[in-house]
């Protein structure tokens, strides 16, 4: 359970509807063999590229199930993450993922992820199996990434829902400096 701190109500409503860009990132041939690497992606596909080179996309395709990855590591690099680490909201895991894919990544893509807080859901009690025990459904935010080459064109919707692990002094009125 965490501690929702006083004013987490107004933070989340100052920011629902909000959007940030993130830093470009590059899928160079050293990201994507790492990737290939970790995730067993053995086809042409993404590891061959001689094997691409004559086709349509003339170049390995990123593995599109690493696509959500991407777009929570953009978010975190760029200045959506650091308000709400600002205002005293820290996230965990992501309890859920919709991806439309709309395009490929390819090798020497750069990427950028525009994301958009869509809303949240506070804290909740649920029954518990133990009656001298109360269990709590974690307070959620909803994300949404686009996802975007260095051409504009995009490349994958992503709906994220990201479980808050803690809220610490969250006010609206905060006004440290952003880091």
């Amino acid at each position: 359970m965490i501690a929702v701190a006083e004013g987490l109500e107004q933070v989340l409503a100052d920011l629902v509807g909000t959007t940030t860009s993130s830093p470009e990132l590059e899928i160079t041939a050293d990201r994507l063999a790492l990737v290939c690497s970790l995730t067993w992606a053995t086809s042409p596909l993404h590891a061959s590229k001689p094997a691409m080179a004559p086709g349509e996309f003339g170049e390995r395709l990123f593995p599109g199930p690493v696509l959500p990855a991407i777009a929570a590591e953009l978010f975190h690099a760029g200045p959506g993450f650091r308000e709400l680490e600002r205002r005293g909201i820290e996230l965990a895991d992501t309890r859920s993922i919709t991806v439309a894919y709309r395009r490929p990544v390819l090798a020497g893509d750069r990427v950028t992820a525009s994301t958009s807080l869509i809303g949240w859901t506070p804290q909740r009690p649920v029954d518990s199996a133990d009656s001298d025990r109360v269990d709590f459904e974690p307070a959620t935010l909803a994300l949404h990434d686009a996802l975007r080459n260095q051409r504009g064109e995009l490349v994958a919707d992503i709906d994220r829902v990201v479980m808050i692990r803690s809220v610490a002094a969250a006010r609206a009125d905060d006004t440290r400096a952003s880091g």
